[in-house]
This record gives C-alpha cells, sequence and structure tokens, in this order.
C-alpha cells in the first residue's frame, strides 16, 4: 500500500474533519437511530459522541451497540465513557502516538473546554483513504505509524548508533562463545571430521528457521490484544511446527551425510541434531520478542541479534554435546 505520509510535526487542528455524529446523551436509542436515519450517516468509521447540555464530550459509542439496545434505552447508559482522545493543541506525531497505543480507527478532537473540535482519523496520517474492511491493510497502516514514530524518536545519528549497537555485541559475544565451545570439543572433531563439514549448516538453518518463528511472533505482537492467540497456543503451536521442520530436514541431512561417509553414529548425530535445533530455534524466536516486550525493550531493534545469537550458541551445543555423546 502507498502513502502520500503527512510531517508529523503538522498541528492536529489542520486536518480535522467535522464529518461525525454528535448525540446529546440524554437521548434514547430510539431518538437517536431516528436523527441518523433523518441525517444520514455513510462514513466508513462509525464512531458515535455523546455530549452534555454544554456540548462537551461524554462517551463514544461503537454503531454496533446500537443494533443490541432496547429503544428505550438512554445513550449517556450505553455510551464508553473510558475516552480517548486528541487535544486541540496537539501535533500529528502525538496523535499519531494514541493511535499506535490503542488501535482505533478515529479519534476525536477536543477543545480546552471539552467539546468536540473534529475528528482525526488514519487518512491524516496516511495522505489518502484507508479500506477500514481489511484488516491487513490497517494493520499495515499501524506498522508504517509505528515505524514513522521510532524514527522521529531517534532522531539524530548518534541516537540510532546507540539503539542498534549494543545489540550486535550479542553477536561478537555468540560468536566467540561458539569457538570456545568448540575448542571444548575439539577431541570429538578431530576423531570425526565428517562433523566439522556440517557445523555451517546446522547452524545456517537453526538460524532461518528462528527468524522464521520471530516474523510469526511480531506478527502475533501486532494483533490487538482481544485477536491474539493465548501463549500456550503458540507455544504448543510452535512445538508441532518444529517437529513438521526438523524431523524430515534431519533425515535428509543426516542421508546426505551418510552418501558422503558411510558412518551410521555420525548420520544420526547430524540428523538428530538438527531435529533438536529445530526445536530450539523455533521457541527462542517465538518467545524473546514477547519476552523483550514485557521488559519494555524495543524488540524490533533487539530481537535479531538476539535471537541469532541464542539460536547459534544453543545449535552448537546440542551438536556438538550428541556428538560426544554418541561417538
Amino acid at each position: 500500500m502507498s502513502t502520500r505520509t503527512t510531517s508529523l510535526s503538522h498541528p492536529v487542528v489542520d486536518h480535522v474533519h467535522h464529518d461525525f455524529t454528535a448525540l446529546p446523551e440524554t437521548w434514547t436509542c430510539a431518538q437517536a437511530l431516528e436523527e441518523i436515519r433523518r441525517t444520514g450517516d455513510d462514513r466508513k468509521v462509525s464512531y458515535f459522541y455523546t455530549v452534555d447540555e454544554n456540548d462537551r464530550l461524554q462517551g463514544v459509542i461503537p454503531v454496533r451497540r446500537f443494533l443490541t439496545a432496547p429503544p428505550e434505552r438512554l445513550l449517556g447508559e450505553m455510551a464508553i465513557r473510558s475516552l480517548v482522545v486528541v487535544q486541540e493543541d496537539m501535533t500529528l506525531a502525538e496523535a499519531a502516538q494514541k493511535f499506535q497505543n490503542h488501535k482505533f480507527l478515529s479519534l476525536p478532537v477536543v477543545r480546552a473546554d471539552g467539546s468536540v473540535a473534529g475528528v482525526i482519523d488514519l487518512r491524516a496520517l496516511t495522505g489518502e483513504e484507508v479500506d477500514h474492511s481489511d484488516k491487513s491493510v490497517v494493520e499495515e497502516v499501524f506498522q508504517t505509524i509505528g515505524v514513522r514514530l521510532e524514527a522521529l524518536a531517534s532522531g539524530s545519528l548518534k541516537a540510532v548508533w546507540w539503539t542498534r549497537f549494543p545489540w550486535l555485541l550479542s553477536t561478537v559475544a555468540s560468536g566467540f562463545l561458539c569457538a570456545w565451545l568448540s575448542s571444548r570439543f575439539s577431541s570429538t572433531l578431530e576423531k570425526n571430521i565428517l562433523l566439522s563439514f556440517f557445523i555451517a549448516l546446522v547452524l545456517a538453518l537453526g538460524e532461518s528457521i528462528s527468524i522464521q518463528s520471530m516474523t510469526f511472533s511480531f506478527q502475533e505482537l501486532h494483533k490487538p490484544p482481544k485477536e491474539r492467540r493465548s501463549h500456550s497456543h503458540l507455544f504448543v503451536r510452535e512445538i508441532a511446527m518444529a517437529l513438521f521442520l526438523g524431523v524430515p530436514i534431519g533425515l535428509a541431512v543426516g542421508g546426505l551425510s551418510y552418501l558422503l561417509e558411510p558412518r551410521l553414529e555420525t548420520s544420526l548425530v547430524v540428523g538428530l541434531s538438527i531435529a533438536v535445533s529445530t526445536l530450539n530455534a523455533c521457541l527462542i524466536g517465538l518467545m524473546l520478542p514477547w519476552v523483550l516486550k514485557a521488559m519494555k525493550v524495543e524488540p524490533k531493534i533487539a530481537a535479531g541479534p538476539l535471537v541469532l545469537a541464542l539460536t547459534d550458541v544453543a545449535t552448537i551445543l546440542v551438536y556438538l554435546s550428541l556428538a560426544t555423546l554418541v561417538l
């Protein structure tokens, strides 16, 4: 989806529109529906706002509530009062942060006296109409907003460097640790030189699978909380996926190693290591973004290097430990 982006430094008041419906909170559902039918309502985002006698914003009513509410019910009783609003003097960047945090399609803009100045929606941030009925399009818009906010926050070259550099040290540390582990198992590798030929392949497979799982984890994190699957469901699903991926690949690579050197024990180590490492890689890639988010660390920057680093160490440890145990 291409967008004509708007500068986030612009004031919100330059982008509000007045295509919204404000209803007195003392009206009944029947009165409100009659007014809506009379004035017409063809908006894509149907939030109806309730106001008091002084036109101050009191609540919001999603259109679906009108479908189930009895005609005599008061709007004040139907309205959601835990409002998320944008102040009239805010910038688009501040409004974008509210959209990103709450995943609403539009937000009311209020004046200092609490009255509604207008409404701001995703169009103000993208520069073009957004198809709200297409969840994938809306999710892409929210991801784009998040990227723009991160870029705005990081800004300077020094800030970008400081955001990225520390996490890359995990790659250096994992490389050193893998080298140290290889030296500890040097006798095993010397006696079974074929094992060293497959180290790069085993590590590359583990890294590729962990990145796939991490991508899947990010997709879940970007969903609204009510649409996310439970951690236990994701955990079981990823274990099953690891078996479906690891077993056939392990058998295939183990068979290839047997063709290079017909030693059943070596082929068993290679194949079994891949199967076990696939399980480790899947779980590391799935869980680490959630752990980082729980620790208030931005997973988009930190997760990649850490996932690869942990996967490499776990993979080489499994590979060499199984080799020593079996051979």
